[in-house]
């Protein structure tokens, strides 16, 4: 064995050693593979619960004049406000010609009176550091990879779970305060600028985003500005000493395996950190908001720790509803999102660039391309509990698009569990990933219509392109009845647009893209799989052949990343919680904990063999009225029923997609008034499914669309008590 493997070998075992204790997935998931998932989001939970409202004349202006309230005195007041205080925003419909800023002022939060009833509609937009933004939570420093405040040189301490290391310099840095990036030259690169030598497929962990070696765009979306480094994890600074190289201890501790000398490390940072900074339970119509090219959000979250944004409704942005750049430990919970501007590349939900450690749960996506998406390099980030339902993409006829996504070189490291969504995609158009852990998901690998015809293309539940290594998928259900063929494998595998899972290939749906990069055989050799249902076996597998315990990397030497066979078939509920959620109950019902998993039976998920139930977020969709404000209405001037297929006429071609109610039909079976998935559309027919034949079509009807929920989060979860509120009149009762 060579030197540098023997090096590497001592930072595996140090690893395992230092991380191997009390974790939730301990005996299931080898610690080389993992992290402690447990301390993502705002450290010690969002505390704004128990803050006082802010009292100052600045914010007694905005509660006077209410709805009449401008941008610029909703930002006035949040400069006033005192630490640890609320600027409230009462009922009613704002209007406002520009954003909101929080220009770093720090431990404030601005707060609706819920996502229904306060209602900023916004005709323009604020510069939030060079990007056009509804709401800005920032620190006033615009500091990024390409131009950051500060940089330094990372002179030792480099391996797994060290807290202190060595930096060059820390000008600006302040101890329990600050944040800072860690990154090295990518694979095969080297000198401060990463600009001698190419990209070099290690046969191991690979950190690349070249065009037509690793990528089809390249851009390195996690690397932008910081050339050839694409592998970052942001932590905070805990303590400074010495003079010279500086002893700088941080937290959490070091997470990757492969930091070394060799590769140039490096550090950089901005001169201050945003912190303490939420925004909740409020609406944002952000349809004036836009930017060139496709660049606006709905909420920026810049440069910020312990930051939340949860219980708001997010509508109509152009390029994404959250955007999280460069923060860490923020908390992303219990939010409604609908809609895009453009509805094609660039549409996303909750975006993450740059980052670590950050908490994306329980939100609901609805018609949104790409609704959660890692876009930049991260570390340690947990998406859970979020559902997604209906991801338009109208650029091409019956493409798929998964819910969950991996879309740039650097994401490392982090989980997915307990999401209800269509897919997993890890795609190759930025770059290459790696140790990504899939628990307890539904990923049905398929939708009921995909922007004009069914859907048929790049339709696998999981879907691990060429170059995503050491993923780990465990105790999911995966499928639908659309899947014919158990695993499609680079390079000879078959249905890879049908496939349950489609694994290795460079190209889209189990397809080889030469201008972009080879099959990689180190995918499906590193991936493990463990204790998954899937639709195609129709059973659970735990299969000890589809487990990593013993492989080769494609140096051809014995992998340092294996995970041994588990002794046991018992998972535990959660891999990052040690507690049922506290939003799990709703008052439409609570589904049980864990809601999907291979030891789940009698679940109410269609086609998922009984192992899936709804989780909270789909039950509050489920439940959620709709506003009528927003919709459009139809007139029906025919319909017809054949082979469990209703179809109407709207005399319309109008573009139609997702979730239509229709009432006033006769005869009344063709009405769906809790609303229904189409699953085709022609011209001025639609068609949903229907279960029996209501008969010949008589008179009357209207179909209504869009049908977005007039969403409050405190009317879907209880976060307080163990006795949620009774659920409101009128509303769809989920069965569970």
């Amino acid at each position: 064995m060579r030197h540098e493997q023997l090096s590497l070998f001592f930072l595996v075992w140090l690893f395992m050693s230092t991380y191997s204790h009390a974790q939730n997935w301990s005996g299931v998931v080898a610690p080389s593979r993992a992290v402690n998932w447990a301390k993502a989001g705002v450290v010690g939970g969002i505390p704004s619960g128990s803050w006082a409202p802010c009292t100052t004349t600045a914010c007694k202006t905005v509660t006077s004049a209410g709805s009449a309230a401008t941008a610029a005195q909703i930002t006035a007041a949040i400069a006033s406000a005192p630490a640890n205080t609320y600027v409230l925003l009462a009922a009613g419909a704002y209007s406002l010609s520009t954003g909101i800023d929080f220009a770093g002022h720090n431990n404030v939060v601005l707060r609706g009176a819920g996502a229904d009833k306060t209602l900023l509609r916004f005709t323009g937009n604020l510069n939030c550091e060079g990007y056009p933004s509804a709401i800005c939570m920032e620190n006033g420093y615009n500091s990024w990879p390409g131009g950051p405040n500060q940089s330094a040189t990372w002179t030792a301490g480099y391996a797994p779970g060290t807290t202190s290391i060595k930096l060059s310099s820390v000008t600006g840095l302040v101890a329990k305060q600050s944040l800072i990036f860690l990154d090295q030259c990518d694979d095969g690169f080297t000198g401060a600028a990463c600009t001698t030598g190419s990209a070099t497929d290690t046969g191991a962990v690979w950190n690349c985003y070249v065009v037509g070696t690793c990528s089809s765009v390249g851009g390195g979306a996690g690397a932008a500005g910081r050339t050839n480094r694409s592998q970052q994890q942001q932590v905070l600074v805990t303590g400074i000493s010495g003079t010279g190289p500086y002893t700088v201890t941080i937290s959490p501790g070091i997470y990757m395996p492969n930091w070394r000398s060799g590769q140039s490390p490096g550090a950089f940072w901005a001169n201050a950190t945003s912190t303490g900074q939420g925004v909740e339970n409020l609406s944002v119509d952000a349809t004036g908001v836009t930017g060139s090219p496709t660049t606006a959000t709905g909420i920026l979250v810049y440069n910020c720790y312990n930051c939340w944004v949860t219980g708001n409704r997010i509508l109509f942005t152009e390029r994404n509803h959250v955007w999280l750049y460069e923060s860490a430990h923020v908390t992303v919970a219990n939010n409604y999102m609908y809609g895009s501007q453009n509805s094609t590349d660039l549409s996303y939900g909750v975006e993450h660039y740059l980052g670590s450690d950050n908490l994306v749960v329980n939100n609901i996506s609805e018609h949104i391309s790409e609704p959660f998406l890692q876009g930049g390099a991260d570390e340690g980030d947990v998406w859970a509990y979020n559902y997604a339902i209906d991801d338009y993409y109208q650029t091409s006829a019956g493409w798929f698009m998964g819910g969950s996504w991996l879309h740039a070189a650097g994401s490392a490291m982090d989980l997915w569990e307990g999401n209800q969504q269509p897919g997993f995609i890890a795609d190759n158009r930025h770059g290459t990933h790696h140790f990504s852990t899939l628990f307890r998901n539904y990923y049905a690998g398929t939708q009921a219509f995909c922007a004009g015809s069914p859907c048929g293309k790049q339709s696998a539940a999981i879907q691990p392109y060429a170059n995503s290594r050491y993923f780990n998928i465990i105790g999911n259900v995966l499928g639908s009845a659309y899947q014919n063929n158990y695993g499609s494998i680079a390079a000879s595998g078959i249905n890879g647009n049908s496939s349950v899972y489609t694994v290795g290939w460079s190209g889209n749906g189990g397809s080889l893209d030469n201008s972009c990069c080879v099959a990689d055989a180190v995918t499906p050799n590193s991936l493990m799989r463990w204790g998954n249902y899937d639709t195609v076996n129709a059973a659970v597998r735990f299969v000890s052949g589809e487990v990593p315990s013993s492989f080769k990397d494609g140096s051809g030497n014995p992998s340092l990343f294996v995970n041994p066979v588990p002794a046991s078939q018992t998972l535990p509920a959660s891999f990052y919680s040690s507690s049922q959620p506290s939003f799990w109950a709703t008052p439409f019902g609570t589904p049980p904990w864990p809601a999907i998993g291979p030891d789940v039976a009698n679940g109410n998920v269609a086609n998922a063999g009984g192992h899936a139930n709804n989780i909270p977020a789909e039950i509050c969709y489920a439940n959620a009225p709709v506003d009528t404000s927003y919709q459009n209405s139809y007139p029906v001037r025919a319909a017809s029923w054949s082979s469990g297929m209703a179809t109407v006429n709207i005399g319309s071609n109008a573009v139609v997609q997702g979730e239509v109610r229709i009432s006033g039909i006769d005869p009344s079976g063709y009405n769906v008034l809790d609303g229904v998935q189409i699953t085709g559309k022609s011209g001025n027919t639609i068609a949903y499914p229907l279960a029996s034949n209501p008969g010949s079509y008589v008179s009357g009807g209207t179909l209504t669309w869009p049908n977005i929920r007039l969403f409050n989060a405190g009317n879907c979860y209880d976060s307080s008590s163990g006795n949620p509120p009774a659920p409101p009149t009128g509303l769809r009762a989920a069965v569970h």
